[in-house]
């Protein structure tokens, strides 16, 4: 039986942001450090050309996308980023976003990061690992309001295959693959 190799290739990885929205910020201690992170990511997406898909979840009712988030892609368009207002599930997997990823059929691993843990991270990623896609979490990107809630969650998504790895640890893979 041939292992699938949990290696993250960065010429087959898909950027995921979920709900990265504005009330996190007096709601988690995390946030200033998952704020971090998703800028991070946002660059090195615009850097070396990985496909970045960000979402809100019903704006009107939970807020916008963090403010700093929101001014870095206004001051970095690109055809690589796709942003997307969710108003039906909690999974960033909605049609719209379904039909984006298929615009890249050779990318099949997915670095996820963002907000709720224990809600639309968690749906994402469950949603992710049925279609196939390798998921890694980003968990000094990831926050809940809780954090046995954000605990529980990442054992629940690492037990249905997702891999745990740090925005550091992208980092060095970049200096791997250059």
């Amino acid at each position: 039986m041939k292992q699938t190799s949990h290696k993250l290739s960065l010429s087959k990885a898909l950027l995921f942001e979920c709900d990265i929205q504005e009330p996190m910020r007096r709601l988690s201690k995390r946030f200033p450090q998952v704020l971090n992170t998703a800028l991070q990511l946002a660059q090195l997406s615009t850097n070396i050309k990985i496909p970045l898909i960000s979402t809100q979840h019903e704006p009107p009712v939970y807020g916008y996308t963090a403010t700093e988030l929101s001014q870095y892609y206004d001051s970095h368009k690109s055809h690589l980023l796709f942003r997307y207002t969710k108003t039906q599930l909690f999974s960033m997997l909605e049609l719209p976003v379904l039909y984006h990823m298929h615009l890249y059929p050779q990318r099949t691993q997915c670095i996820l990061y963002g907000c709720l843990t224990e809600v639309c991270v968690k749906y994402t990623c469950f949603d992710l690992l049925e279609r196939g896609y390798q998921v890694h979490l980003v968990s000094d990107g990831i926050c809940s309001i809780h954090q046995q809630e954000r605990e529980v969650a990442m054992e629940q998504m690492r037990d249905a295959g997702a891999m745990v790895t740090t925005c550091e640890s992208i980092v060095n893979i970049i200096k791997r693959d250059q």
